[in-house]
């Protein structure tokens, strides 16, 4: 079957058709998977967004300001990338940055955050400027 956007299957298990037998069946070895993404990440919360945005322009700041330190930089962009998502939702975002009118913007900023965790955080942060 499918999965929907929630994460769930479209499929009816077969451990509950199965529950008067007391069979269990399905799955890898006879386990039945319920893996499913926690709601916050699949639709975004700013409570935890914007702490995540804050503390990346921060540690962004600070690593410009202690003279291009290479692991502030790095992880003021980690918290960037996993801060615009929880803000806006990813579906958002995804939407967002992969509009064919933002590809050279997207294309910049991408390259930027690759440079600084690559060790060159002087070009990247100009490319993502």
């Amino acid at each position: 079957g499918y999965y929907d956007d929630r994460g769930t299957s479209s499929m009816r298990r077969r451990d509950e058709e199965d529950e008067d037998t007391g069979n269990r069946s399905g799955g890898v070895g006879g386990v039945m998977s319920k893996f499913q993404l926690p709601n916050i990440i699949k639709t975004g919360n700013r409570k935890i967004g914007l702490p995540l945005l804050g503390m990346g322009a921060a540690l962004t700041v600070l690593g410009i300001s202690l003279f291009f330190n290479k692991t502030l930089m790095r992880l003021g962009n980690l918290f960037f990338v996993a801060g615009v998502p929880m803000t806006i939702g990813p579906g958002r975002t995804a939407g967002y940055f992969f509009q064919p009118t933002k590809a050279r913007a997207t294309a910049c900023l991408a390259l930027g955050i690759f440079l600084v965790f690559v060790g060159w955080p002087v070009l990247g942060i100009a490319l993502e400027l």
